[in-house]
This record gives structure tokens, sequence and C-alpha cells, in this order.
């Protein structure tokens, strides 16, 4: 994934969270939902070669069990998201991609269920009837838990349908692909008796030269733990090898990318979702090497036990050299969104922001359109969906240009029984805010028409402990987010 670093000059106002260390980070909720979300995809080209627009491409897993697209439709900032419901399902989802598979020059939606009946499904955008239609590309032998899409057989087409079926000693890896004139599945690997829980597609092993390789990564237990599976293409045939394998390890994601300059080429980045020691649960580890020779370390050990699940790799900080590891945990509250960074033995990592659930879905790439320096975040987080990107003093943001001034601040934060919230401007009209708290569930909502100054007190007489999200819109200012505590 090639960077998008180049600075456009413009003094703006921004809603800055700060983190652990020196970094600052804009974080803006795209959509506030109910339900557990899962995989998280980017891509653009879905109505044709010439359809630059990114969008993000999501599902659920639990009721309503919606299939949600995303696209912002401003010209200018601020970014304005149209959200379509494609479906609602009579069963939950997983696996949410975004590829050309029947390469007609068209990205398509691709998803898989985590729930019977077991199904791959393909929805496309039909330039006739100008709607989403639906294919049904195949049924499968199991729930999903790990999925891409790729050139997994290195044709020149990221057409490939990479994904898991089933649980425990059934677990399968497939691949699904388009023959010209139909759907085609083949067994790519049997599994080693475990959950195969993640999967990725790229070229981290030199070795192998510009071809792309997979890596899986499977459950484990205590006594048996999960491992990293090198899988690549040797003209019809697939061939496997253990890159790494400890007890005590549960891997729950995989990613792929060049995020420590000491090695050449690619990295591999897998999260833990078991175990205690040096490689505890909620680790991000790293796996590198070539050929058959292969190391893995810990790049990051949680304080305390934690899954790791949402998992991504991709250029999200202006000054560090090569790509950043986001991911965010799963298990345990705080749920946080982090990002690693860093070289050899020397790394660094920073809270982005703090949701109200797990997240397992997490994807970098173009998401503001607006913004002209490295790429941003798009994450599924518990149900909610979320941009994150990096603050850069001068350069685009996401939120309206407008003085700094221009923001929302609460106070006292933490407070007990009422919040005072300044507003973007004196005398501003036709603007609602809402409260929502961390199940992204909506307790509050004021309409307000005219407001004589930029003062608002909001009453939280009802309101219980907990961590809470103030959310303003309005139709000139923009989109306004922030959080506060009720601490009684």
């Amino acid at each position: 994934m090639s960077s998008k670093k180049c600075i456009l000059v413009f003094f703006i106002g921004v809603l800055v969270v700060n983190v652990l260390q020196a970094q600052e980070w804009v974080v803006n909720p795209i959509w506030i939902g109910s339900a557990t979300l899962r995989q998280i995809a980017l891509g653009n080209k879905l109505k044709g070669p010439t359809d630059d627009t990114f969008r993000i491409f999501t599902v659920q897993s639990t009721t309503p069990r919606l299939v949600l697209l995303f696209t912002d439709t401003a010209t200018t900032l601020p970014m304005k998201w149209r959200v379509e419901t494609l479906e609602i399902a009579p069963s939950g989802y997983y696996g949410a991609g975004i590829g050309d598979v029947n390469r007609d020059g068209k990205n398509d939606l691709v998803y898989c269920r985590l729930s019977s009946p077991y199904y791959l499904f393909r929805r496309f955008w039909n330039d006739n009837t100008n709607a989403w239609h639906i294919e049904t590309i195949t049924a499968t032998t199991g729930a999903n838990w790990a999925f891409t899409i790729g050139d997994a057989d290195n044709n020149g087409w990221n057409d490939d349908i990479i994904y898991s079926a089933g649980v425990g000693a059934n677990s399968r890896l497939y691949r699904t692909f388009w023959t010209g004139s139909g759907w085609q599945t083949e067994l790519v690997w049997s599994g080693d008796g475990r959950t195969i829980q993640g999967v990725a597609i790229g070229n981290f092993d030199r070795a192998n030269g510009d071809s792309n390789e997979l890596v899986a990564v499977t459950s484990g237990s205590y006594a048996d733990g999960g491992r990293v599976i090198r899988i690549r293409r040797i003209i019809t045939t697939w061939d496997t090898l253990t890159l790494w394998k400890s007890d005590s390890t549960s891997l729950t994601n995989v990613a792929i990318g060049d995020f420590d300059s000491t090695h050449l080429g690619k990295e591999i980045a897998v999260a833990n979702g078991l175990g205690p020691g040096s490689m505890a649960r909620g680790s991000i580890i790293e796996v590198f090497g070539f050929d058959t020779s292969w190391h893995a370390r810990a790049l990051y050990i949680p304080q305390a036990s934690n899954n790791a699940w949402g998992l991504a790799v991709g250029d999200v900080m202006f000054n560090n050299l090569g790509d950043e590891i986001v991911f965010a945990n799963s298990l345990n509250p705080p749920y946080v969104v982090r990002v690693l960074y860093g070289a050899g033995d020397t790394w660094s990592c920073d809270s982005i922001f703090t949701i109200g659930g797990a997240t397992y879905g997490i994807a970098i790439g173009d998401v503001n359109r607006h913004r002209t320096t490295n790429f941003e975040i798009a994450i599924a987080g518990n149900a909610s969906v979320y941009e994150a990107e990096e603050f850069i003093p001068g350069a685009i943001s996401i939120l309206q240009e407008r003085n700094p001034n221009q923001k929302i601040m609460l106070f006292p934060n933490p407070t007990r029984n009422y919040l005072l919230v300044t507003l973007p401007g004196d005398n501003i009209s036709d603007f609602h805010i809402s409260i929502i708290n961390s199940l992204g569930q909506t307790l509050l909502t004021i309409n307000k028409k005219q407001n004589q100054n930029s003062l608002l007190q909001i009453p939280l007489t009802n309101i219980p402990n907990g961590v809470y999200w103030v959310v303003l819109n309005h139709y000139q200012k923009g989109y306004f987010s922030e959080s506060f505590v009720v601490k009684r």
C-alpha cells in the first residue's frame, strides 16, 4: 500500500484526542449502532473503473444482523457519511472484504456467514437497475472466522476469496474464484485441528521472490498452542510450513506489512488471545524471516491479561518510517484502540481512543479523501463505526475548516448531575445534541432551533455512572464529538 504523504498547508480547527505519548489523534464517530460488528473493509471502484470514492463496508454478527455500506457524499469538508443497509440477514456474518472477484472492472462486496445456514455472498452494483444486487457464490461447510481477498495465486488479479469454514478439528481454509463462467472452490489447507481464526495475503517471504504468500493463524490452548502457517501456491498445489508455534497461545488475527525497518521486506503481525508470560494474552507478536528460517517476538505485552483481536498494518503516522500496527482488545475493559510503532528493539505503543466494547474489525486506507497526508483508520468498534487519523498541524483534517476555538468543550468533566457544553460559536441555530453510552445507545437528544449564547446546560440526573459521548450535528459547522464521565 503506497502512502499519500504530502502536506497542504491550511489552518483549521480539529477535535483532538490526547494519547499516552506525544501523538494526537482525531476520532470521528461515523455511525452509532446497537449490535456487534465484525470485519470492516475499505475500497473504491464499486460502481466502475472511474469510481474513485472510497467506501466502508462492514457486517453484524448479532441481531439485527445488518450488512452496511458507508459513503462520504461531500465534495468539500466536512465529510458527510451516507449509510446504506444492504441487507437484514437471518443469520450473522463475520468476514467482509472488497475486491474485483469476477474481474469485470468493478469491485465487489463479499461477505461470509458466521452462523447457519452458511453461505458466501457477493453484492455488486448494476448499472442497468442503478441498484445493488446480490449473488450467492457458494454454500460453505461451517462458521467463518478468517477472511480476506487478494492475489493468492499470483495471476495479477486481486480476485481470490480466501476464507475459513468450520471450527476446531473441522476448520478448513478454502479459495473460491471465478473461472470466467462460474465459481469454483478448492481446499487450500485442511488445518491443524484448531479453528483457523485469521488469514492474510502478501509478499512476506523474500525467498519466494515477488510472489504473494498466505499466512494463517490458529487458536490454541495452554497445553497445545496456536500456530502461524505460511501457505504458498506451487503450480496447482498449496505448500504449507509452520513458521512459529508456542504453547499457551491462541492466535486471533494476522496482518502483513513493512513495519520493522531492521528487516528486509515485510513482516507478519499476530494478535494473541491466550497465555501468561512473555507472550501474554493481548500481546502483539512479530514473526519475521525467510525460507525456512523464522523468528518471533512480542512487540507489545499488556499490563493486564486481555485479548487482542482487531488488527491491521498500514501507514497511519507521518513521521514514523514505514508502516504501523493498529490493534484493539476484545476481552476486558477498558477497550482501547492502539497504534504500535518502532524498529528493532525499540517500540512505542500509543492509545488512540477508548470505546465501549470489543473491536473485531480494523482497516487502514484512504478513508478521508479530503486529507492528503498518511492513511486513516476505519474501526468497527463494538457496535459502531469510527474513523481515526493522526493530527498533523497544518494538514487538511476531517472536520470542517473553522477557527480553532470553534469546537465543543465539556465541563465539569468528570461530572455528577449536569454538563455544560460550549458550542462552536454564538447564536448558532438548527443543531441537535445526543448523549450516547458505551453500548452505542442514544440516551438523550436535544434539538435546538436557536441558542442565544455559546453555552448549553444538559441535565444528567437520570444518567448512571459511566463513560459517554456528546455528539453535536450542525448543518453548517459540521460534526463534533467529545467524551465525558459521570461519577458520583
